[in-house]
């Protein structure tokens, strides 16, 4: 059974017919405390979602849906995030008509309800691709001895034959009905004669503002009227004084009429009071306190507070945690049984408590301010590693003098010698031997300061304008690229499907040649797909860059040259992948058919290439291509800022930067150049040539994979465009010679240092020896 078809099929049945809205009559006997079978019961759960039931439970569907979903693998004692993936792609990608928010929206709606949120479950290859959710109302249990639920029955419509779902292909996530345990019961339920006595209130005061819910005036008179006179009286009355439009017209009785008017007010039955004291104990009842649904009376700043923390704790986190634990139950296993399901926390955070534990924490010494600032999420201050004491602010742990270092124990002089210092100590000439040992101490001093002198500078450099340029530049790239990964994922796995469907049916000797993806259909997804998300990614930078260098302008996306790149870029990279996919199937195919395999293992090999792509071709693409937008909007508002007239390559100098970007780290070009032509070749400091084969490189990534940006410069300065491969070596040969004259230089100058430091000491040795 597929996913839908079961809204496909024609109902053979005669027509359903149209119920007619129920009524309620009176508060003892209604549609929600009646006893009537389930479904109808269900039904009516639904159509009672009105008034304070509606803004209840829309408040609590809202804050669920919103709630962020992470998926995490078990592995040993540890336990890792996993940010792509089939199961977290089927959470966030329910269907092709449902987003994850409207999903869990609308599953809140039918657990508050009714108790029961059905999803049926499309499953392919065994595991679920697609969720729909379906309304409890119209499903049926079927029972057997050996399994209690044999299988369910579903009717799209009432009065439609009912379909079959396989116990398998659904998951009934609920809130158990403590009567029949396997079956939910919504809130509403614990609400309905509340909810019933408020419907009914409201619908008298409807009747009250209608026509007062009863006569104003009333005529009598002595005289005996039979039926056809009191009605002829009532329609000429009503003709010529009812109505706003006849208001204040004289009337004028004859024949003994006398008015009388009636004077019962809505104040005897009290409604307003009732209503309120229905409206409090609905909201009671679903956990939802007045400010959450926009009630001000009696509602302040702190008790609103209060309100919403008491509503995270108490009725968020532990319907969240119903949903994901059954979730975890019964949807999670088909995808592997070490993977589970968790959200974040709803729970707001107390900012006072939390200040006043840092406060605690600072004061006592058990936390140092750097710990603060990372937990706050901020960048780290030199010298504040270190927990501090109030009352003298010294180290913990330490006395007021600091303990030895590895580099002063390691020049300290030999224990014989520290011998003959106590021992001259303990002489008459003190003043002689005081300033021995505090020429010695300096000694001492100079030969520390000369070894850890270099660390010591290195700590106290702080970062750069240029490496904060580009971690912030990162920051953004790093963003956007786990959402272009995760829709290039979803692509993967739609051509797979795609591909294996011209496999099936077919023998391995009669595969197709050119099997594949189609090249021009999947130019024009990747354009609907990734355009939108490049044009936020240029907006976003661009708008960083130009807050730079000039707070009063925007970026401006109608721009011809953005309008090029975006269509230009998407449709060549489109096509890159899709030329790759394709040469990686036709060759994986050509040595399983020259193997003589058959088709099972033929398809198994295809999977295995889209299986790859998911995992580590997602990730290269999605950053190579985020960087390359990144890196076009920084060039464009450098452009659109009027200011910048030449850029700086910037390359992050660690371990794992190339060679190639390392020697193009700080190299120099006129704003609007390129660093290398297409067809360009390039050794920087690396033995083997880098060709540009892709295209001209106005701007970084110079490769896949790349993270290097760029930098403004206001001056003019001219091009460093490197073409050829002699000048690149002659340069870096220039730079390494000088490089080790400087290394010798100041090697030779630190040997002199503890050359002349150690006859100081051999002197001083002998003169107190």
């Amino acid at each position: 059974m597929s996913l839908f078809s079961i809204f496909g099929r024609k109902s053979k049945t005669e027509p359903v017919v149209e119920k007619k809205a129920n009524t309620i009559p009176a508060v003892i006997s209604t549609p929600i405390t009646g006893r009537i079978d389930p479904p109808i019961k269900a039904e009516e759960s639904l159509k009672h979602i009105l008034g304070w039931v509606y803004s209840c439970e829309t408040a609590i569907a809202n804050r669920i849906a919103a709630i962020p979903i992470h998926l995490y693998k078990k592995r040993g004692e540890e336990v890792e995030e996993v940010n792509d993936g089939p199961l977290i792609n089927l959470l966030y990608r329910i269907n092709d008509f449902t987003t994850k928010f409207d999903h869990f929206w609308l599953m809140t709606q039918y657990l508050l309800s009714v108790g029961e949120a059905p999803l049926f479950l499309g499953i392919n290859g065994g595991i679920p691709t697609d969720i729909l959710l379906l309304r409890p109302d119209r499903l049926t249990a079927k029972f057997s001895k050996e399994t209690i639920i044999d299988h369910w029955e579903y009717k799209k419509d009432y009065g439609s034959k009912p379909v079959r779902i396989e116990r398998e292909e659904l998951i009934l996530l609920r809130i158990p009905d403590p009567e029949t345990p396997f079956r939910g019961k919504g809130v509403l339920s614990a609400a309905a004669k509340t909810v019933d006595i408020d419907n009914a209130s409201e619908s008298w005061n409807f009747e009250f503002f209608k026509n007062s819910a009863r006569p104003d005036v009333v005529l009598t008179t002595e005289q005996s009227l039979n039926q056809e006179q009191v009605n002829d009286l009532s329609d000429k009355w009503k003709k010529k004084y009812a109505g706003s439009g006849n208001r204040y017209k004289l009337a004028i009785l004859t024949n003994g009429l006398k008015p009388e008017k009636m004077s019962l007010s809505q104040r005897d039955m009290e409604f307003l009071e009732q209503q309120k004291f229905s409206r409090d104990k609905i909201l009671s009842i679903f956990g939802t306190p007045k400010s959450v649904v926009s009630i001000t009376d009696d509602v302040n700043r702190a008790n609103a507070e209060a309100g919403n923390y008491a509503f995270a704790v108490n009725t968020i986190r532990p319907m969240m945690r119903r949903i994901t634990e059954q979730l975890n139950e019964f949807l999670v296993p088909f995808f592997g049984y070490d993977l589970f399901l968790d959200f974040e926390d709803p729970v707001p955070e107390d900012q006072e408590a939390k200040l006043k534990r840092y406060d605690n924490a600072l004061k006592n010494g058990w936390m140092a301010i750097n710990e603060v600032r990372k937990i706050e999420g901020l960048e780290p201050i030199d010298g504040c590693d270190t927990p501090y004491l109030p009352m003298s602010y010294v180290p913990v742990g330490s006395s007021s003098i600091p303990e030895e270092s590895e580099e002063n124990k390691s020049i300290k002089p030999n224990p014989e010698f520290i011998k003959q210092l106590n021992s001259r100590r303990s002489t008459k000439d003190s003043s002689k031997n005081k300033k021995t040992i505090e020429s010695i101490d300096e000694t001492i001093k100079d030969l520390a300061r000369s070894l850890v002198g270099k660390k010591e500078e290195d700590k106290k450099n702080p970062m750069g304008i240029e490496e904060k340029w580009w971690r912030n530049q990162i920051k953004i790239a790093d963003r956007f690229e786990s959402l272009f990964k995760s829709k290039l994922v979803g692509i993967f796995n739609r051509q797979k499907k795609e591909v294996l469907k011209k496999l099936s049916g077919k023998k391995a000797a009669i595969v197709p040649a050119k099997v594949g993806v189609d090249i021009d259909k999947e130019v024009g997804v990747f354009i609907k797909v990734f355009l939108p998300i490049l044009r936020s990614l240029t907006k976003e930078e661009g708008d960083r860059t130009l807050d730079a260098l000039n707070p009063a302008l925007s970026m401006d996306l109608g721009s011809s040259n953005v309008k090029k790149y975006l269509d230009k870029n998407i449709i060549k990279f489109s096509k890159a992948v899709s030329v790759v996919t394709n040469k990686k199937i036709r060759k994986t195919l050509a040595a399983g058919i020259e193997s003589g395999e058959g088709m099972p293992k033929l398809a198994k090999r295809v999977s295995g290439i889209f299986t790859s792509a998911t995992k580590e071709r997602s990730m290269i693409i999605a950053r190579t291509e985020t960087m390359r937008t990144t890196n076009f909007a920084s060039v464009e508002a450098y452009k659109q800022s009027g200011q910048v007239k030449a850029i700086k390559w910037l390359a992050e100098m660690d371990d794992r930067t190339c060679l190639y970007c390392q020697s193009m780290n700080g190299k120099t070009i006129a704003l609007g150049q390129n660093f290398f032509e297409e067809g360009d070749t390039y050794f920087g400091s690396a033995k083997t040539p880098m060709v540009m084969d892709y295209g001209s490189i106005p701007y970084p990534p110079l490769h896949v994979s790349c993270r290097c940006t760029t930098f403004s410069v206001t001056k003019q300065v001219g091009s460093t465009t490197t073409k050829s491969k002699k000048k690149k070596t002659i340069d870096i040969n220039i730079i390494r010679k000088k490089a080790q004259e400087l290394l010798k230089k100041e090697k030779d100058e630190e040997l002199e240092k503890l050359k002349k430091a150690n006859k100081r000491v051999d002197k001083l040795l002998k003169e107190n020896g």
